[in-house]
């Protein structure tokens, strides 16, 4: 019987669960209630796993097959190799939507699935329904479809299809093998059911797959709800496959990342989250301005756990396709970079819609920049945005000279410095003004050269700025009176 039909058959019970049915009743009925469905959920994964194995064994499958799995091995970050490895996988991870035997849930295991759906949609009947695009996949488990699946109709099929199914055969085939299936796996599957049913909020992993950054043989960094961690060799493969394999390495290759910026987050249940990209262009730009040259391609968000509703969204990421340099991240400035991560949330690095923030999307938009050209006319309206804030009282033919006096106090607290800066700084506007007007253009030692300086000046002069506030008119005045 397909589970369709199931539900069906209980739909006019399910529509009888209201809200005052447990209205009135103390908190500790609530937790009995919550108990009994840890129970029943426990059960259901045991009764599943078994009926699983031996619809399995009676089509005369095994339990795993022999997988190939691509293999990144490091000499260093910039040096690597590909290989291929055979592996034993469970069946059920392999991919095939239908296998002899299926569908491997009988009657009685879809009666379950269903109960537990009932009690389950009771439970959490103040948070469902939650937001999502398209349920997760149930795999070889049942043949039930996405037609007339909706909360209001039938609100214990929806938690059948939306939640338990997609739950119970992402657990399924996330064992090593079906015969693995033991009392913690069945509790991890239980009580991750129960949170996602019942959370206030819904939760996100948004990853960024980076290269330029060393742990220096740490296995991962942590601060709040961000962290950095190592790609396995496994990880590795799957990105490098995911890129085409050798394929990328003649056409639009990126440096191979081997560690990634995750970030815990959450959104509203009811309605889509749009805020990701918001949240990982500060990080980002932190990296950037504490000295970092990041090289990547783009962002992953998917629902937390993953089986919540299938796919993940990519986003790409102003970023450069090769790290100048590998810069090792310790635990101390990690930190930093994350607390200045947080003073750059009030900024708008994607949509600049301030000289402050045009200042910061330029940065990053120079770093990701493939030639040095544009580079040092990106970091010169950085530093143009930086050093030349608005000032009624000036004249527009001081600009150059500003330019340089105002650079030469910001940039450094010493004045045995300033004469210095103030010929770089002056160089760095000769070389601007000869690429972008065509009087004598440099060659590209010089244009390096000036790239070199002004990335290291716009790098210091915004650093100071986010966390001291940007300096205005007045700031510069008293400065150079002083």
């Amino acid at each position: 019987m397909a589970a369709t039909a199931v539900c069906a058959r209980h739909r006019s019970r399910a529509a009888t669960l209201t809200a005052p049915t447990y209205a009135n009743k103390p908190r500790r009925c609530e937790t009995t209630a919550a108990d009994a469905v840890d129970k029943a959920l426990a059960a259901l994964f045991t009764e599943t796993s078994r009926a699983v194995a031996h619809r399995l064994q009676a089509a005369g499958l095994p339990y795993t097959v022999n997988a190939e799995r691509t293999i990144i091995e490091r000499d260093s970050p910039t040096r690597w190799s590909a290989s291929k490895r055979v592996e034993a996988r469970n069946i059920l991870a392999t991919g095939p939507t239908t296998l002899p035997g299926a569908p491997l849930l009988g009657e009685k295991e879809i009666a379950s699935v269903h109960r537990c759906a009932v009690a389950l949609a009771e439970l959490a009947r103040e948070a469902l329904p939650y937001w999502v695009p398209f349920p997760g996949p149930v795999g070889p488990l049942t043949d039930v479809g996405l037609s007339g699946l909706q909360w209001e109709n039938d609100p214990a099929g929806w938690v059948a299809r939306v939640i338990v199914l997609p739950a119970l055969f992402h657990h399924l085939a996330g064992l090593p093998s079906l015969d693995h299936a033991d009392e913690a796996a069945a509790q991890r599957f239980a009580k991750e059911v129960l949170r996602v049913a019942t959370a206030a909020n819904r939760e996100y992993l948004l990853s960024v797959p980076l290269s330029g950054v060393d742990l220096d043989g740490t296995d991962t960094l942590a601060a709040d709800s961000v962290r950095v961690r190592q790609l396995s060799a496994v990880e590795q493969g799957a990105i490098f496959d995911q890129r085409g394999g050798p394929v990328s390495l003649t056409t639009n290759f990126n440096e191979l990342p081997c560690t990634v910026l995750e970030f815990q987050t959450s959104g509203p249940r009811k309605e889509q989250f749009l805020r990701s990209h918001e949240l990982v262009m500060p990080l980002i730009t932190a990296f950037q301005l504490h000295g970092f040259h990041l090289a990547g391609h783009d962002m992953a968000e998917r629902a937390e756990p993953q089986w919540v509703f299938a796919g993940v969204s990519h986003h790409p990421l102003v970023l450069p396709k090769q790290p100048r340099q590998s810069t090792t991240l310790t635990a101390e400035i990690f930190q930093a970079i994350t607390d200045t991560g947080k003073q750059l949330e009030r900024y708008h690095l994607s949509e600049p819609i301030s000289p402050q923030d045009l200042a910061l999307h330029r940065f990053a938009t120079g770093l990701a920049r493939d030639t040095y050209a544009d580079g040092v006319l990106d970091f010169a309206i950085v530093l143009e945005s930086l050093l030349l804030p608005y000032d009624r009282d000036a004249r527009r033919g001081d600009l150059g000279y500003r330019f340089r006096v105002h650079g030469a106090h910001y940039l450094t607290e010493r004045a045995d410095q300033r004469s210095a800066i103030t010929k770089q700084l002056s160089n760095i506007y000769e070389i601007r003004s000869r690429l972008v007007h065509g009087a004598k253009y440099p060659g590209r030692a010089q244009t390096r050269a000036a790239y070199d300086a002004a990335y290291d000046f716009a790098r210091c002069g915004l650093l100071r700025a986010v966390k001291n506030g940007f300096p205005t008119a007045k700031t510069f005045n008293e400065m150079v009176l002083r």
